[in-house]
């Protein structure tokens, strides 16, 4: 039989394999044949020369080196596994490329995954970048440069086991990371099968949003098998919708659906790439998100990155260049200053007029440019172009008790994806003076929330009238972090905060995707806890460059302190109180064996009384980037701290204000604000 007969041959029992195992509806079975002509390229690129190189990060380990290499090749091939004329000329179009590895988006041996077709299918094609390889066809790669991932087809042989004994891939080797050149990959396992989970919960989507905040590398590229967005006739795969902008993926490739489309989420694309080997399938609906699709004949994506620049193309086997793409560069923190500036420049520039006891403010992310003001008793105001609007965007004082100086309607947060669903959190105290955390959406009119739309998420039950903490934000792995008191009176007397047994006197962290909240996978206790022993944390914040968290903890009666938690520490941290007061002996002994988080800023109450955490600089005065500024309540003074580029910190008193300092915040541009008890909220400007 020539080559052409076999190919049909095996095109057309594929396909009768499709229908009878229930793959697709009947109506919906492919076909090899083109179905539209494909849509007109963009410019070419010029390929660049490949580098003969291996990675210089141990594949798969914790420590991912940074590597030498300047330039990086590699191709991407999906739906693949199919011994063939299409197999084989894909094959021979990646091969011609020289590419420095390969990944598969998976249905990396079809039909059934099994142990006597995997290396004609796999091995037969790619055994020259496969190592260690053990098949039959030749020798295989000094290091293994052949990154697959598993599909719905090699999972159809139990455990999956053909494709385990096949390669020897990091970690557990169904979802692992590795890194090259530039470039930070991570490989999951988007089937049902999946024994650690495939759901936003699941302990690998834990995995994933650790090992994405963890990485410092240029570029982030996740891939799968499962395409969480599609066109194709599998359609999207809802279980795989996970946050990955905002866990900080560069792109996301996927298969299963066997065309090739290029889609934009947000800020992000996504590609599928299916036409590897197996038979081609027609489009299904078409997505609003979809930019390119092609079905006419098969091919495969050829990536090229360097640290400033990446490139998508999808190649056929003709020859033809179908789509080519280029992310911009990657966004890179501001540098910091190394010296704090001279305050004398500067000045706090009173915007707004007339409030009731502010207490907090924000912005919603949306890019409306609004200001939102948490209003103590009960109330959240929008200043919008320079004006206070006169009505109020939520109004709940009806639901709250601020009948103590340190009750009442104490933090906001708006979901990461306000602009799309709408939701923000609060906390306040209720009628029992018991902590709330709800939910509630905006209404139709963008600056007026539903106030009917309360779904309450969390009630703590406060022992007393104090330490309610009460600040929300959300952090950069796109969790709710809540700052709760230890309970209030003096001196913990319930010993709340060195407690694992209660919320109180904590850091929490909550998934807030669905209600009810469920718990991320790797906090580190198995409950809501993810740092502990804090007395009453008034306001905290990330910075938006860095990731790295400031908390200002309020002292008891000598010492007030600032707290540091560096972006990709591990979850856990002990911050002291009761045991410490700041970096001062309190009571009490430590925990055996648990090392206490030293605060990397304190003042006596010679200066103060309560201190009022602050926020990181990131707006458009260059010689504040990197500052973080806090305050104290009762005498007015603000500090500014800066961690220079040796490690080491600088802390200095600036300015003397003559305000009851309640909140700082920052608007959507980075600007720094302060908010006064008394009504009034203030910008820092150039004098």
């Amino acid at each position: 039989m020539n080559n052409t007969l076999k190919y049909l041959a095996t095109i057309f029992l594929f396909s009768l394999l499709i229908a009878a195992c229930g793959l697709l509806p009947k109506a919906d079975v492919p076909t090899p044949l083109p179905t539209f002509a494909a849509p007109a390229n963009e410019p070419t690129l010029t390929p660049f020369a490949p580098e003969a190189a291996a990675p210089t990060a141990e594949v798969g380990s914790a420590q991912l080196a940074e590597s030498t290499l300047e330039r990086v090749r590699f191709a991407i091939i999906g739906d693949y596994g199919l011994d063939g004329q299409a197999e084989a000329d894909v094959a021979a179009l990646v091969k011609g490329w020289e590419p420095d590895f390969i990944l598969t988006t998976g249905d990396n041996n079809y039909e059934m995954g099994a142990v006597d077709t995997i290396d004609a299918n796999i091995g037969q094609y790619y055994h020259e970048y496969i190592a260690p390889y053990s098949g039959s066809y030749g020798a295989g790669a000094e290091s293994n440069r052949f990154f697959p991932v598993l599909g719905n087809h090699d999972w159809r042989t139990p455990d999956a086991q053909p494709y385990l004994d096949y390669f020897a891939l990091p970690g557990n080797e169904r979802y692992y990371e590795f890194a090259w050149g530039p470039l930070h990959f991570f490989a999951l396992d988007s089937d049902s099968n999946e024994p650690d989970g495939v759901g936003m919960s699941s302990a690998q989507a834990a995995w994933l949003q650790g090992a994405l905040a963890a990485s410092h590398a240029p570029w982030q590229i996740v891939y799968f098998h499962h395409p969480p967005y599609s066109s194709g006739v599998h359609g999207s795969i809802d279980w795989m919708r996970w946050p990955f902008e905002t866990w900080g993926a560069s792109a996301v490739i996927s298969g299963h659906d066997h065309i090739y489309e290029r889609l934009a989420i947000g800020a992000l694309p996504y590609f599928i790439n299916g036409l590897g080997g197996g038979p081609r399938y027609e489009f299904g609906a078409i997505l609003p998100e979809s930019q390119v699709r092609y079905n006419s004949a098969h091919g495969a994506m050829l990536v090229e990155a360097d640290a400033a620049e990446i490139s998508f193309q999808f190649i056929t086997i003709n020859g033809e260049m179908i789509d080519s793409y280029t992310l911009p560069p990657p966004e890179t923190a501001p540098d910091n200053v190394q010296a704090l500036p001279d305050a004398a420049q500067y000045q706090w520039a009173q915007i707004v007029q007339g409030l009731t006891k502010p207490v907090g403010l924000t912005h919603a992310g949306d890019g409306s440019g609004r200001l939102f003001i948490i209003e103590q008793p009960g109330t959240i105001r929008i200043w919008q172009n320079g004006e206070l609007l006169p009505t109020p965007f939520l109004d709940i004082r009806a639901r709250i008790n601020d009948g103590g100086s340190e009750q009442g309607f104490l933090g906001l947060a708006f979901s990461p994806g306000y602009a799309q669903n709408g939701y923000f959190f609060t906390n306040y105290t209720n009628a029992r003076g018991d902590t709330v955390i709800a939910r509630y959406r905006a209404s139709a009119d963008p600056n007026l929330a539903d106030p009917a739309s309360e779904e309450i998420l969390l009630t703590i039950k406060q022992p007393y009238g104090n330490h309610n903490g009460g600040h929300l934000a959300f952090g950069p792995d796109g969790y709710l972090y809540i700052g709760t008191g230890d309970g209030g009176s003096a001196n913990d007397p319930e010993g709340n905060a060195q407690n694992l047994n209660t919320l109180l006197g904590k850091m929490l962290r909550l998934n807030v995707d669905t209600i009810p909240y469920t718990i991320p996978a790797d906090n580190p206790f198995g409950t809501e806890i993810w740092a502990y022993g804090l007395r009453n944390p008034w306001r905290y914040a990330f910075d938006r460059a860095t990731g790295d968290l400031y908390i200002g903890d309020v002292g008891q009666n000598q010492w007030e302190e600032i707290d540091f938690i560096e972006s990709g520490a591990p979850a856990g941290a002990n911050l002291g109180w009761d045991v410490m007061e700041a970096s001062h002996p309190f009571e009490g002994i430590a925990p055996e064996g648990i090392p206490l988080s030293a605060p990397v800023a304190e003042y006596n109450h010679t200066e103060g009384c309560s201190v009022t955490g602050g926020v990181v600089y990131r707006g458009a005065l260059p010689a504040w980037q990197g500052v973080y500024l806090y305050g104290d309540f009762c005498s007015g003074r603000v500090w500014a701290l800066l961690r220079t580029a040796d490690g080491n910190w600088q802390n200095a008193q600036l300015f003397e204000t003559g305000v009851n300092i309640s909140a700082f915040g920052e608007d959507e541009a980075g600007e720094v604000y302060l908010a006064d008890l008394q009504g009034r909220i203030f910008r820092l400007e150039d004098r």
